[in-house]
């Protein structure tokens, strides 16, 4: 029995990747679905630390507004 079930799911995968063909999102999304991987993504609700939305966009943009000074820092004394 486990090898009729390899081969449908082979035969299905065959058809679907087929069927996909010209259309790289619909073919990715096929692909993905062979090897298990789930289509979207698990939404984020922590971030170190904080719960609230406001608060975790403030972490985000202090992250990120923070990436200028540390990489002055590491050229600091450097001539432009």
């Amino acid at each position: 029995m486990t090898w009729l079930k390899q081969r449908l799911k082979k035969e299905y995968f065959r058809k679907a990747l087929a069927e996909a063909k010209g259309n790289s999102k619909k073919l990715w999304g096929r692909i993905n679905e062979a090897f298990g991987k789930s289509s979207g993504s698990a939404p984020i609700t922590e971030i170190n630390g904080k719960t609230d939305e406001v608060d975790m966009a403030n972490e985000i943009n202090d992250y990120f507004t923070g990436i200028a000074d540390k990489l002055s820092d590491n050229f600091e004394g450097v001539p432009i």
